[in-house]
Formats: C-alpha cells, sequence, structure tokens
C-alpha cells in the first residue's frame, strides 16, 4: 500500500492472526530505531506491485523505488488478540472493538456516543455513524 501511495502521512495496521505478520514484518522496516530519520525513507518496489502494474498478457513493468512521505513514528502495526500474544507488532489490543474505539479517538469522536459497551457486533456501524458526523453538511 505505501509503495503505491507514497504520499501517505500515516499507516495502520492491525491483525489478529499468523497471516498477519508479513505485513507486521514489513512495517519493522519502518521503524524509528531501523531507519535514519534524517535521510528520505526510500521504498524499493515489492514483489507484489509489479503483478498490479501489468494485465495478464503483458510483461511486467520495471518498477523504481519510491520516496515516502511517512515519518517511522506515523507507523503503527498493532496486534489483536490475547497480550501474550507473540507477534511483531508494536502494539497491542485485546479485540477489534478496541480497535474501532481506538480508531474513533484518532479522529475525534468519543467513545461514549461511539461504541456501545459491551456490543461488538454494532462496532462497525458505530464506526460509520462516527465517520458520517465528521463530514461536513452538503447544502
Amino acid at each position: 500500500m505505501l509503495y503505491s501511495h507514497p504520499d501517505a502521512e500515516f499507516a495502520f495496521c492491525a491483525g489478529d492472526d499468523k497471516t498477519d505478520e508479513d505485513m507486521f514484518r514489513a512495517l519493522c522496516l519502518l521503524r524509528p530505531s531501523v531507519v535514519d530519520a534524517d535521510k528520505p525513507l526510500v521504498m524499493q518496489p515489492p514483489i507484489s506491485a509489479s503483478f498490479t502494474a501489468s494485465t495478464p498478457a503483458s510483461t511486467p513493468p520495471k518498477l523504481e523505488p519510491v520516496t515516502l512521505a511517512i515519518k517511522p513514528d506515523a507507523v503503527f502495526s498493532t496486534a489483536v488478540g490475547p497480550p501474550n500474544k507473540k507477534t511483531l507488532a508494536v502494539w497491542h489490543e485485546s479485540s477489534p472493538r478496541d480497535i474501532v474505539a481506538a480508531m474513533l479517538e484518532l479522529v475525534g469522536v468519543k467513545n461514549s456516543d461511539g461504541l456501545p459497551d459491551k456490543d461488538a457486533e454494532h462496532a462497525d456501524a458505530a464506526a460509520a455513524a462516527a465517520a458520517q458526523q465528521q463530514q461536513p453538511a452538503h447544502s
């Protein structure tokens, strides 16, 4: 995603199983302890980028490295599940509901109106309603 959108200034990735560890592993390369904050962050083309840049009958194009606008402190990898779970993610939340609550807080929606206390089934509806509240009214 960052390769396709090098102007992104924020990345939040959350996952709850082993397959998400590949995503967390890729984000490890963007940690402040790994990159030099004084140098531009350059990303080599991921293998998957060549699949999306070509059609089945065409030869994959030669892709070039891109300079990313994102700063290492604006990349958040978050594991969802038990706190003792082994993961490469930097952050942790116990449930998908907690992820939605954190995202609502980031956009300035107070949790008291955003999510029901224990009803995780309504988390998506609450997030959609909160996002709609954030949009300017049309005249």
